[in-house]
């Protein structure tokens, strides 16, 4: 299977699976990389939204049971982003990831902590 039909069929699942924004896909796998989950300003500079949009993003990921907010047990002031494992298996199949795979072959950014 060649990029395009790979990338076709990813957004085919991301669609299936409720989500119409590459953001939502982007959001979730930045969290599926990250240990600690991330904080909204964190995923929102690296994929390049504003606050706002970032919080729309975030109330429709948690709406949809593929993400929580938590408060940072380091500093209650920051609410951290921690997906969920039903994100963890909507972002496996949207990237045709095996369920139980463990490791990931591309480098991913890592949240500050």
């Amino acid at each position: 299977m060649n990029f395009t039909d790979k990338f076709l069929n990813s957004c085919m699942a991301a669609k299936s699976a409720g989500m119409n924004c590459i953001n939502h896909v982007m959001t979730l796998r930045i969290l599926s990389r990250a240990k600690d989950g991330a904080s909204m300003s964190y995923i929102g500079n690296y994929i390049g939204v504003s606050p706002a949009a970032m919080t729309g993003v975030v109330d429709k990921l948690e709406a949809m049971g593929l993400l929580e907010r938590r408060h940072d047990p380091k500093d209650r002031r920051t609410t951290r982003i921690i997906i969920t494992q039903r994100g963890r298996d909507c972002i496996k199949t949207i990237t045709g990831e095996p369920r139980n795979s463990a490791a990931i072959s591309k480098p991913s950014p890592t949240p500050p902590v």
